[in-house]
């Protein structure tokens, strides 16, 4: 078994491991190592193991240097999932040593590998975050009786109150002003959250990258887009990652009822699960994902630490960060808009 660093010619082999893995999710995808590049200009370390010719590992890697907390390696930024993805322990090892090695040569201080399931290397391991994904049925009716009756109660007030929505969502065709909406409300509901917005052109190398793998679903109440979310089609995952509202119309109940419109639609057309993402225990989001009747799982974000003797604690529930969160919330829209995209780097 051979260690192999990424390069263009290995792309389709790459391509071929992640689409038919069951372990690989759309963060082990080559679009998102040109996302991050793109966007932030971070390093990546895109590292394969291989037997014969076969692909029997993978696992990729990006290097953050900044002033704030050190150096580190990441599997990966601005990423809910990554780590190793591999066919056998002989594969994960081979990939873990040579994560250590560039951690060692780039001085950094701890490799962070972002699992949903532990990996058979015992490693430091941090139990902050818990994953929330559905097992989809085929009739979206199921999930409705399987929801809690508050949540439900919530849902038939959005029903109630006519909202719609802004078109039939379509696999990779977002218009002009849908996206616009979109941005605008996610850079103001992560200022309310007091954090760092990430950019625009985030989004658009997403639309780049993944094409007919992105889409937006958006509620709108008498006309007007109050809810926006983001939606990712992986293989037979749906993730709606990423969601902006218009805090006035919270009332309506739009982003329990937009989340239920790409419920029914999964189901619809066949999909197998639906992601939505991590939550720290005991936040607000963790409360609010439960109510859907979804189990929460632990999520294995594992450590190799290297000059570093702890495992990192940069999270938004760290005190530490307590001020800044207060006095972001506080700054105008047009600077919080200006300033986020150039801090978020850091906090991938």
């Amino acid at each position: 078994m051979q260690l192999k660093y990424y390069t263009p010619e290995a792309k389709s082999a790459w391509q071929a491991y992640v689409a038919h893995n069951d372990k690989a999710n759309v963060f082990h995808d080559l679009g998102w190592k040109n996302v991050v590049q793109q966007t932030f200009g971070l390093r990546s370390y895109y590292l394969y193991a291989q037997a014969g010719d076969k692909v029997c590992g993978v696992l990729p890697l990006f290097l953050n240097k900044n002033v704030f907390f050190g150096t580190s390696l990441v599997s990966v930024p601005f990423g809910v999932y990554g780590g190793i993805c591999a066919d056998n322990e002989q594969a994960e090892r081979l990939l873990l040593e040579e994560a250590k090695v560039i951690a060692k040569n780039e001085n950094a201080g701890y490799v962070e590998f972002r699992n949903l399931k532990p990996g058979s290397v015992e490693l430091p391991t941090k139990d902050l975050y818990m994953a929330f994904i559905l097992d989809l049925p085929d009739d979206a009716e199921e999930v409705w009786k399987s929801m809690r009756k508050r949540n439900r109660n919530i849902l038939r007030k959005g029903i109630k109150s006519g909202l719609q929505l802004y078109k039939t969502p379509e696999h990779g065709k977002i218009d002009e002003h849908e996206f616009n909406c979109f941005y605008e409300l996610f850079a103001r509901t992560q200022q309310a959250l007091g954090t760092p917005v990430l950019p625009r052109k985030f989004f658009n190398h997403l639309i780049t990258e993944f094409g007919s793998q992105v889409s937006i679903f958006s509620a709108t109440y008498e006309g007007k887009i109050i809810s926006s979310l983001w939606v990712f089609f992986f293989k037979d995952m749906v993730s709606p990652y990423y969601i902006g509202y218009d805090q006035r119309y919270l009332k309506y109940a739009p982003n329990n009822w937009i989340l239920w419109e790409a419920i029914k639609y999964s189901c619809e057309h066949g999909y197998r699960y639906y992601d939505l993402g991590r939550s720290r225990q005991g936040s607000g989001s963790f409360s609010f994902k439960k109510h859907w009747g979804i189990e929460p799982q632990p999520l294995y974000y594992q450590y190799y630490l290297n000059t570093e003797t702890e495992i990192p604690n940069i999270s938004p529930s760290n005190p530490k960060f307590d001020l800044a969160k207060r006095i972001w919330t506080k700054l105008p829209s047009g600077v919080a808009k200006t300033l986020g995209p150039r801090l978020v780097k850091y906090l991938g």
